[in-house]
């Protein structure tokens, strides 16, 4: 029971985890507006329905999406979170009339209403939707619901296959199909845990990692892992010939570098590289070695993978980074053996 909302936050003073750069609290009322958020007279009456008159701080969290809001308005916002309040303004996604439909989803999703200058005045804390988590970062939000409209999101959802039936654009159709797998996708709750708060961040950095190398195996898709496919990719190299002397040695020496990933693996593991790199060479793609197991096996097969998006950024990379040392006069270059042994004279 959740959606995503390609959209993060309109100002980085809502940011309330210093270490992340991220907004992110529980328990929250969500506000939809269709409109330009201009004035504070806007939002008046939200603040009065959700303040505490005691502590004058809000009972719970604010989200506020809307088509923009009024730059004086954000750092007042801002100045409230100063104050120990949980509230995030987000831009709503799409633009036109297509906003308002997107808008319409997220309403049903959560069981709220949409408001406007024209109603304004009628809101209500039950007009209001109530969101159990909320997570936003700069260029992303994710909304996990606290109210049960399965059988209403079921309902729009057909509602939106039968629209879909009569467009006639392909564009439209995509649109479409965009809602209906917002609606249907929802978002996964993680909850990571340890004996302390070191192991606790640790283990949430592999998880972060883990979800970004399956966001890049999405895009690009996924090749095998350990090194072997910058091994095997090496050979595309010995079709590619230039008469250039300086060509031809840059060529040989991405060629000697495509194997060092390997190597330098199994180095890390204590195993030496040779034997099993001509393994990898005269093997059938996706072979490998497996250091947890010490055997050479079928790495695909048993999930050792390494998305492609990410394989190609590291050679780019590194590419780049050559190509700069190449370009420069000199190289400033720290060797902590030297500078030890230079330290015991």
């Amino acid at each position: 029971k959740g959606y995503t909302i390609d959209n993060g936050y309109n100002h980085h003073g809502f940011i309330n985890n210093d270490a992340t750069g991220q907004v992110e609290f529980k328990d929250s009322y969500i506000f939809l507006y269709d409109g330009y958020i201009e004035s504070v007279s806007d939002l008046t009456k939200v603040f009065e329905l959700i303040t505490d008159k005691q502590t004058n701080t809000l009972k719970k969290g604010l989200v506020i999406l809307s088509d923009n809001i009024d730059t004086h308005l954000l750092v007042k916002l801002t100045g409230l979170v100063g104050m120990g309040n949980n509230i995030v303004s987000i831009k709503s996604p799409a633009y036109g009339t297509r906003r308002q439909d997107v808008m319409k989803d997220i309403s049903i999703l959560l069981g709220c209403a949409i408001y406007n200058k024209s109603n304004i005045d009628a809101i209500t804390v039950e007009g209001l939707g109530e969101v159990s988590s909320v997570l936003v970062d700069a260029n992303r939000t994710l909304i996990t619901s606290s109210r049960d409209t399965t059988a209403e999101v079921s309902e729009r959802i057909s509602t939106l296959k039968k629209s879909k039936q009569k467009e006639a654009s392909k564009k439209d159709k995509e649109f479409i199909d965009e809602r209906i797998a917002k609606l249907v996708g929802g978002v996964a709750l993680i909850k990571v845990g340890g004996n302390s708060p070191v192991e606790v961040k640790e283990k949430v950095d592999r998880v972060v990692d883990a979800l970004h190398a399956t966001r890049a195996c999405l895009e690009e898709g996924y090749v095998s892992g350990g090194g072997t496919t910058y091994v095997k990719a090496k050979f595309a190299l010995d079709k590619i010939k230039s008469d250039d002397k300086s060509i031809q040695e840059g060529i040989n020496i991405v060629r000697r570098a495509l194997d060092h990933p390997f190597k330098q693996i199994l180095k890390n593991a204590g195993i030496p590289s040779e034997e099993y790199l001509k393994m990898v060479e005269d093997s059938e793609y996706g072979h490998g070695f497996n250091v947890d197991t010490e055997e050479f096996v079928n790495l695909l097969n048993i999930g050792i993978i390494d998305p492609t998006k990410v394989n190609r950024i590291a050679l780019e990379g590194a590419c780049s980074v050559v190509s700069t040392f190449l370009s420069t006069g000199g190289i400033v270059y720290n060797d902590e053996e030297i500078m030890a042994n230079a330290s015991r004279v």
